[in-house]
């Protein structure tokens, strides 16, 4: 049950991936900027480097979930449901 969910949301984000080109696009730039900033920064995790990438790393998801986004979006019998009537 636990690899057919993983399955389930790796195909549903790679489905949102090709219809919202856009958003997918800002999600990956967002993240690489994340990564180049690190790299810049020379990373040390234990310089409080670690939370802030944490804190901006969640940022969106936390942002999401403000604006609308279903808070049982990980739940997969909720995603099945809606999958079938959709």
């Amino acid at each position: 049950m636990a690899m057919k969910g993983f399955l389930f949301f790796i195909g549903t984000f790679l489905r949102w991936l090709v219809n919202e080109p856009r958003q997918s696009l800002l999600v990956v730039g967002y993240f690489a900027t994340l990564h180049g900033l690190a790299t810049l920064a020379g990373f040390n995790p234990s310089g409080g480097m670690g939370l802030v990438l944490t804190i901006a790393s969640l940022a969106p998801v936390c942002f999401r979930i403000s604006q609308g986004l279903p808070i049982d979006c990980l739940d997969y019998a909720a995603q099945i449901e809606r999958e079938k009537l959709s």
